[in-house]
């Protein structure tokens, strides 16, 4: 009997709770000996650990991995440490002693306020805002941000057409070879078939690496296409294709009846697309995708679309990372540039990935809608704050809120229950001076539609130069 390693150590956070990151091996050496028969006891015992299995037979010459799960919820710092018996039947070595030493460290606990947005705002607006991220455990919280969604500049690019057509029971790759010449994110993968029998479809993206080979960088599969002469989508993609660089992009399936393809002949290559050009076909008779190909320059295109994005509407332009103290806080500023939506609404998150062992990643929703944001109504100036009544009331399920500034101010109107609970902001930054209206959905900060019953609005408007203040709450139904 043997086992490896003979020590295991860490330092954890409190609160850690892990399955999958320790662990041993207890292995039979001996090919041609009997079963080892093998037992783990705890020497003290801990309450925080558990090794498993804690019994076993294990054939000659075979192994097997212990792991080892460890929960710190509730302990307080400090150094914990047990030793791990392994007692078997082996007459030269009966047992084996494992050292399990874990250093508990003061952990985090991360707060975030807002903890969603909604906007309704006209076209060609930018709106800023602010996330305040709280440290209220005894560690340090160290944190990074990114978004996720929120793009922009959408553009479909087809490769080939659909002017021939060609039936096969082959297995076959399809596609095209792109020059990028600026930088964008590939968004989706289609592909233009006709499929009487179901199949499994997949998407795949080279990069050219040297010459005419190309390694394999993405890969998604369909497991079931559905049936029909249409657009076959991967899916969310969501990869970088850099600038200066070549790819084969398209879609792969197996050798089965019942699918057309659709190409064109002698293209007339290169053909400029909207981030570089396409530099000829994507052939290949292979399934599934190999981690490497070799392509050659082809002027066959086989119909496909790739669906990429310029940009995103939503940055993070401040804090977008950090180490928060105990009892700190800190903000993470953003910003949606809505000038780069399309009409209606749009929703993308901010994700924040920190240290906490509860909570290790936070998702914040930023929902914007620009097809029925905040207009001006009236000509003219205001004399003074005003909110109005909002009509119709009761209302099923929209509702118009008009409100007037008598100057340019920092504007928020949210949106509360019967119980005080912040249901969505509708506004929440600076306004010029004028009339205004804006519209709710009855959906809340997460896009989801509210139920029926008594709701409040307020608006809270100060000046933006001076000291002039405005603060009113009125009462609405909402009756489904």
């Amino acid at each position: 009997m043997a086992v490896t390693p003979l020590a295991v150590a860490d330092t954890v956070l409190a609160g850690t709770v892990d399955s999958t990151s320790h662990g041993f091996t207890i292995t039979n050496n001996n090919p041609f000996a009997a079963p080892l028969n093998y037992s783990i006891a705890e020497q003290p015992n801990a309450p925080w650990l558990t090794a498993s299995p804690p019994t076993g037979t294990i054939n000659g010459g075979l192994s097997n991995s212990i792991g080892l799960r460890v929960d710190f919820s509730g302990v307080t710092p400090g150094t914990y440490a047990t030793n791990l018996v392994v007692s078997g039947n082996d007459p030269a070595n009966a047992s084996d002693t494992v050292n399990v030493t874990f250093v508990v460290n003061a952990a985090p606990v991360i707060g975030v306020n807002p903890d969603s947005f909604f906007y309704a705002i006209s076209g060609g607006d930018s709106i800023t805002g602010s996330v305040t991220i709280r440290n209220t455990g005894l560690g340090p919280l160290t944190y990074t941000s990114t978004v996720e969604g929120g793009y922009a500049g959408e553009t479909e690019d087809n490769v080939g057409n659909s002017s021939l057509t060609l039936a096969t029971s082959s297995a076959l790759m399809r596609g095209g070879v792109v020059q990028v010449t600026s930088t964008v994110q590939l968004l989706e993968i289609r592909a233009w078939l006709n499929i009487t029998v179901s199949r499994e479809l997949r998407y795949i993206v080279y990069e050219n690496t040297s010459g005419t080979s190309f390694s394999k960088i993405f890969e998604t599969t369909v497991a079931s296409s559905g049936t029909g002469t249409q657009w076959y989508s991967s899916g969310p993609v969501n990869i970088v294709l850099e600038s200066g660089k070549r790819y084969a992009i398209g879609v792969n399936w197996p050798a089965l009846a019942g699918l057309s393809y659709f190409w064109q002949a002698s293209a007339p290559v290169p053909v400029p697309i909207s981030f570089g050009t396409l530099t000829g076909g994507l052939a290949q008779s292979i399934f599934p995708p190999p981690a490497t190909i070799t392509q050659g320059a082809t002027s066959s295109l086989y119909y496909t679309q790739l669906v990429t994005a310029s940009g995103r509407w939503l940055t993070v332009e401040s804090g977008a990372s950090g180490t928060v103290a105990p009892g700190d806080s800190t903000l993470l500023g953003f910003k949606a540039t809505t000038n780069l939506i399309p009409v209606g609404a749009a929703s993308a998150s901010l994700l924040i990935d920190n240290n906490d062992p509860v909570t290790g990643q936070v998702t914040i929703p930023v929902v914007v809608d620009v097809l029925t944001g905040v207009t001006e109504q009236e000509p003219g100036l205001p004399e003074e704050y005003a909110l109005n009544q909002n009509f119709p009331n009761p209302f099923n399920p929209v509702t118009y809120i008009k409100f007037a500034l008598p100057q340019e101010s920092a504007v928020r109107l949210n949106v509360y229950n019967m119980l005080g609970q912040k249901v969505i902001t509708l506004i929440d930054g600076h306004q010029s001076a004028g009339y205004f209206t804006v519209q709710w959905n009855g959906r809340n900060n997460s896009g989801r539609s509210v139920a029926s019953g008594v709701y409040f609005y307020r608006l809270e408007a100060t000046a933006t130069a001076g000291s002039a203040s405005f603060n009113s709450l009125k009462k609405m139904i909402l009756l489904k």
